[in-house]
């Protein structure tokens, strides 16, 4: 029987597209349909990149489940398929981390909004030019979001692989065997963490992401972007501290009730908020008389928090409002 081996090629192939970003995209406004994200213009459109990693990502599972099925037949289950899941879940996690802290990504974002060129004079030409290169930065962005969701799609087949053949390592579970080593004595009850709308799931990173670097240079929180991350995306979630007022905190959560956190059949999201956003100091939580938003806070905070579900969420989502 010929040795069994991990055939690595079509991992290389997905890999290829969605695992580097293009640091030095190609940037054309006459015309803006040659621009180019890894080598795909802005005509061929962001809708073509994801169908051309689709076939890639498509090729690479078939492969991978054959291989899960080799290994477990030759009963080499902890020789060579742990090894093998395992790097391959550590080099997406990676990647993820890569992708989420990229502050090039922010900044295709923010010019993809608010690009401008000085034009005293209105000139019709200088207006044009401004929206293309508007056109070509949301095109960079919008592809390196697409690469961050399959990255996110292989962590959780890979997650899945490993677990559902009994096999365990550190990277898979090392974020909640963090989180359950910090986290106070919270009762654990069903359904009491946020869990974010399906029609959101996609650009989550990217939306949570905007969300904690704006929270943070405006003075609400005081933490890194992957706790921030776990408040929401986790079921086993470590509080973090909230540095403003209980009526601000609503009010957030109010706003990320419309489009983007689901409704708990169980318990109202106002209720775990309390559980994982401290009041101000450590130790400390929210106890308020009603888990509900009861009013409102101050014009310049409410218009603040606005501004920032509507440059995230709305914005990531398509919701004009």
């Amino acid at each position: 029987m010929d040795e069994l081996i991990y055939d690595d090629s079509l991992e290389v192939q997905l890999n290829s597209l969605i695992c580097t970003l293009d640091k030095n995209p190609k940037l054309l406004i006459n015309p803006v349909e040659a621009s180019s994200y890894l080598s795909f213009t802005f005509a061929s459109s962001e809708e073509g990149f994801q169908q051309q990693i689709e076939l890639y990502y498509d090729s690479f599972m078939v492969y991978l489940n054959s291989f899960v099925k080799a290994c477990i037949h030759a009963n080499a289950k902890q020789t060579l398929l742990l090894p093998t899941l395992g790097r391959l879940l550590t080099n997406y996690k990676h990647a993820d981390y890569v992708f989420t802290h990229s502050e090039l990504r922010l900044d295709w974002k923010a010019k993809s909004q608010y690009f401008t060129i000085y034009n005293p004079t209105n000139d019709y030409i200088i207006n044009k030019n401004e929206k293309y290169t508007r056109w070509a930065y949301d095109f960079f962005f919008k592809a390196s979001s697409i690469q961050l969701n399959f990255i996110n799609k292989l962590i959780a087949d890979i997650t899945i692989l490993l677990e559902s053949n009994g096999l365990v390592t550190e990277s898979v579970h090392d974020d909640d065997a963090r989180t359950n080593a910090k986290t106070p004595n919270i009762a654990r009850r069903k359904n009491n963490f946020f869990t974010i709308l399906p029609s959101a799931s996609k650009h989550s990173h990217d939306i949570l992401q905007y969300i904690h670097k704006c929270l943070k240079e405006g003075g609400y929180i005081n933490c890194t972007l992957p706790e921030f991350k776990q408040v929401f995306m986790s079921t086993t979630p470590k509080p973090i501290i909230w540095m403003k007022d209980y009526v601000h905190l609503t009010y957030l959560i109010k706003k990320m009730l419309e489009h983007f956190l689901a409704e708990s059949p169980f318990y109202s999201n106002y209720e775990i908020a309390t559980k994982y956003f401290y009041k101000k100091s450590s130790g400390i939580y929210f106890k308020p008389g009603k888990f509900r938003h009861d009013k409102g806070p101050k014009k310049v905070d409410k218009l603040f928090i606005d501004s920032v579900i509507r440059n995230s969420i709305n914005h990531f989502l398509g919701i004009n409002e």
